[in-house]
């Protein structure tokens, strides 16, 4: 009797275990769909920030003059435009302009620019590639999208022989590597994990970088 006893015991606690396997198996696909949910959100909520910035650049460089009192930024840039990347723009071709970081006097901090429009911006980035001045032209881009940005970079720093091109439109990281046709897109880290894992030693220089964060 004892031991059919024992014996319906074992069967029930295992029966037991087996159900609450099958629970936590159930909660760990649902913690995975939410996840994925979540990941999609956040996506779609930096894509709408994204999109916001379009019309927007940040100037840069030594070609911008170092701030001063009461400055007014929308013609300082409008000049700065005119002189070093020779388009003729005009103040009312601006929306809002401000320098960026902590003001301090006779530093050329950067100036973020909201223009009226999206090919004016297409107009100063084409200048900026052709003529190559001393003034940086640069989309403003979201914190996710700047931090993968310098990740990219950094990968591109240390593996200097295979990229080919790395730059920005649109809001859109572009890759494209030496002896190839292709143009990797990247605008999330699911897609850049995706791309390194057909090259180890990128991937091992992104895995190094983000320990070290």
């Amino acid at each position: 009797m004892a031991a059919i006893f024992m014996n319906d015991k074992l069967t029930d606690i295992q029966k037991k275990i087996a159900e609450k396997d099958k629970q936590i198996h159930l909660l760990k696909n649902n913690i995975t769909t939410l996840k994925c949910r979540v990941d999609d959100l956040e996506l779609h909520l930096d894509n709408v920030d994204q999109y916001e910035r379009r019309d927007t650049v940040i100037l840069s460089g030594a070609s911008l003059p170092p701030e001063t009192t009461q400055e007014n930024t929308t013609n300082v840039t409008t000049q700065v435009i005119k002189d070093h990347l020779k388009i003729n723009i005009k103040e009312s071709d601006i929306s809002v302009s401000h320098r960026l970081g902590p003001k301090r006097q006779q530093v050329n901090r950067p100036i973020i620019v909201k223009l009226v429009n999206w090919s004016l911006k297409q107009d100063l980035v084409g200048a900026c590639t052709q003529l190559r001045p001393q003034l940086y032209v640069n989309e403003s881009l979201t914190p996710k999208r700047r931090g993968l940005l310098n990740k990219i970079l950094t990968i591109r720093k240390a593996h200097k022989q295979k990229f080919q091109q790395c730059y920005t439109q649109d809001g859109r990281i572009t890759i494209k590597l030496r002896n190839s046709t292709i143009k990797h897109t990247i605008i999330d880290e699911k897609q850049l994990t995706t791309f390194l894992e057909k090259y180890p030693e990128m991937m091992d220089t992104y895995q190094q970088s983000a320990s070290s964060t």
